[in-house]
């Protein structure tokens, strides 16, 4: 498992570098294989859409300008692309003023000289053709603290059923929790011998000790076993692997968090937390992030002390737990961050937790509800070794408690944490009849029929594929039930180009239509905030183009596009068959919206119908609209073949057709029982007849012929 890992954090790779940074960080072997990571440029998070489209990045990215104030030292972080042989002064940049901690040749971190615009001068960078990405050393903060002296007994192992989980498990000393932050007081009586060997990014050395305190609260929230009992953390066991990505001033820069986050990957951590924020999207981060996750380790985060809705990285990135903090009533607190990332909450006012100079005090902030939600993540990893980070959250998100009694909502997620209702989750739903996850195992799906699945658990991707025959419109529509759910599909065509879809917001319907070529697509539908619910979506692909239609395309298009008329699911329109009297009102009724079901008519005393039957609703509903009468013999016939004649008499009675027209019918006598009706369809351009001068009003009509009237008659086709 660990050279896997080695393996999966070797995207930190390549040559020159403005600065000689340190090498201790990660090891010599792992810093060997990140050529062949480069190399392969592969990695299982790769091919998962939610990584590549991320709605909650957006409206930052928009807005995010760069601002120097959020910018570490006017430092510019730059990858180059795999092989690239370049150095920092190719783009007149200086040294950097102190050591970086990046590990890998293949980054350069270096300062855009006091004369030079900083924006013009990051922007060419990243147009660089061997630069993969360039952007500013952004400047995060830990969130929090704010801080007292009072230290009563805390009040929060109660809320959340602490005792009930300790009962069940406290925790394993094979799990190792990272913790990127200000360090740790080793010596702390709460957390003596549960401190692993870390390291300490800000000195490119292995001190890890807290010059801040933020780090040593956090990490006692996470696993304090004191035998003071003054405190008690989450997980009595499991050990801590302290990774200092900032120092006295709370200031965590990209270029840290990015080492911090590859170290943790490459020795082994479990659960990752991290209490720190700021509302800037980085995709360098982002990318270590999406690394983190592949390597299998469960990704915890504070939502931010902002108050605010707009998302805060990295909490909002995907893959990443994203805590917001209540207080002792389970409202959400004055400060705390919300919004449509926000995942579960914890306690996060009046903590009580370690200082840094070995006694207790306090703390408020996202920063002390995040640690509580890993230290109970190291509860379950120690009852559920083998479940992946995805199944580890949905057991933390289903086991928490609902204050609202809702599935989700903004405030605090799926619910405030529950550590006794979570360790209840001791098995896993049966899922197996979900869509597959992977896009090589894609269900096939037909056109016209709906596929209903569910996205079960954080990060389900649901995979389809459906072949296309010939060059033709599609039409994508997916229905959404519930309002915890914003579905993103994405669209990989045969060449493997991916688009996405995302018009809509939670609870909304996507639909979509794009012209399709000859070949196999594939279809994948996840949430844009990695939510999940109990309720199903349903899915469904409309091909307006049939293998077997070579005629009368366009009206039998717009008819399929507005869901009046369908296609088999083989994919052939077979247009040469005939209309029945019920297939006929069937369509006639939905292009005019209405539900037969919910539609109040008389009983027309149709002997051959089942009043019971779906049948009967649809004919009665006809009937009283005089869209069609019964036969003289009091039957309805509805699965009688509908002739040219009777088409036309539908067609002037459904939609009330009015006119005449001059031209006769060899056909038809002036006294046909069908002549007046036919006269109208042709005053009304919706027929012609033949070329022979002839209506043939006692033939059967077709599909492709039924299709050609009812699109000239409906409105707005």
């Amino acid at each position: 498992m660990l050279h896997l890992k080695r393996i999966l954090a070797a995207t930190l790779v390549c040559s020159a570098a403005v600065m000689a940074f340190g090498s201790a960080g990660l090891s010599a072997e792992a810093k060997d294989l990140q050529d062949e990571r480069a190399k392969q440029a592969i990695g299982a998070y790769e091919d998962m859409p939610m990584f590549q489209h991320h709605k909650s990045s957006r409206p930052v990215k928009q807005l995010q300008s760069m601002d120097l104030e959020s910018i570490h030292n006017r430092e510019v972080v730059i990858k180059l692309k795999a092989g690239a042989d370049v150095s920092a002064e190719k783009w007149g940049l200086e040294q950097a003023s102190r050591d970086s901690g990046m590990q890998s040749d293949r980054y350069i971190v270096a300062r855009v000289p006091e004369d030079s615009d900083f924006d013009k001068t990051v922007r060419a960078i990243a147009d660089d053709g061997q630069v993969e990405q360039a952007e500013p050393n952004y400047e995060r903060q830990l969130h929090g603290p704010s801080v007292s002296d009072e230290s009563d007994e805390p009040w929060y192992t109660g809320k959340i059923n602490l005792d009930g989980a300790h009962q069940k498990t406290k925790g394993s000393a094979d799990t190792v929790i990272a913790v990127l932050d200000s360090g740790v007081n080793a010596d702390h009586p709460a957390l003596k011998g549960r401190i692993l060997d870390g390291y300490n990014f800000i000195g490119d050395n292995k001190d890890t000790s807290d010059d801040l305190g933020h780090g040593t609260a956090v990490s006692s929230l996470i696993a304090a076993a004191s035998s003071e009992e003054a405190m008690t953390g989450m997980d009595l066991n499991a050990g801590i692997l302290p990774v200092k990505v900032t120092g006295p001033t709370g200031t965590v820069t990209t270029d840290h968090i990015v080492d911090g986050i590859y170290y943790a990957i490459e020795h082994d951590a479990d659960i990752m937390n991290m209490s720190y924020g700021a509302g800037l999207y980085s995709e360098l981060e982002k990318d270590a992030i999406a690394d983190a996750y592949d390597a299998g380790i469960t990704l915890v985060a504070a939502a931010g002390n902002e108050a605010s809705s707009l998302p805060s990285f990295p909490a909002s990135y995907p893959g990443v737990l994203n805590v917001s903090a209540t207080g002792k009533d389970d409202t959400l607190t004055s400060f705390s961050s919300y919004g449509n990332t926000i995942d579960m909450a914890a306690p996060g006012k009046a903590i009580k937790a370690a200082d840094p100079e070995g006694g207790y005090h306090e703390v408020d902030g996202t920063s002390f509800s995040a640690p509580l939600v890993s230290g109970l993540a190291g509860l379950v990893k120690a009852e559920h070794p083998d479940w992946t980070n995805n199944e580890m959250a949905w057991a933390l998100e289903d086991g928490a408690f609902a204050v609202d009694n809702v599935e989700w909502n903004d405030e605090r997620g799926y619910g405030r944490m529950d550590a006794d209702r979570t360790l209840e989750r001791d098995e896993l739903p049966d899922w197996r009849d979900n869509a597959p996850s992977q896009k090589g195992e894609a269900e096939p799906i037909t056109a016209f029929q709906k596929e209903q699945n569910a996205i079960n658990y954080p990060m389900d991707v649901d995979w389809y594929r459906f072949e296309v025959e010939d060059d033709g419109l599609v039409t994508i529509d997916v229905t959404i039930p519930t309002d915890t759910l914003d579905l993103v599909v994405a669209l990989d065509d045969p060449d493997g180009k991916r688009r996405f879809y995302d018009d809509g917001e939670n609870g909304e319907d996507e639909s979509f239509s794009f012209q399709a070529e000859k070949g196999t697509y594939h279809l994948s539908v996840y949430d844009d905030n990695q939510h999940w619910s109990a309720s199903d979506y349903t899915i469904k692909a409309k091909s307006t183009q049939f293998s077997d239609v070579k005629h009368y395309q366009e009206p039998i298009a717009q008819l399929v596009e507005q869901d009046i008329i369908r296609g088999y699911p083989n994919g052939e329109f077979k247009p040469k068959h005939n209309i029945t009297r019920l297939q006929a009102v069937h369509m006639i009724l939905k292009e005019m919206a209405i539900d037969p079901e919910n539609y109040d008519a008389p009983n027309p005393g149709f002997k051959d119908i089942d009043q019971d039957s779906a049948t009967y609703a649809s004919m009665k509903t006809a009937a009283d609209l005089g869209i069609l009468t019964g036969k003289d013999n009091g039957t309805a016939d509805p699965y009688g073949k509908l002739t040219r004649g009777q088409m036309a008499a539908i067609m002037v009675s459904a939609y009330d057709l009015k006119g005449s027209a001059d031209v006769e019918f060899a056909d038809i006598a002036s006294d046909h029982w069908a002549h007046d009706v036919i006269s109208k369809l042709v005053a009304n351009d919706i027929a012609k007849g033949y070329e022979d001068q002839t209506f043939r009003p006692n033939e059967t009509i077709s599909r492709e012929h039924f299709a050609i009237m009812l699109n000239a008659v409906v409105p707005g086709t």
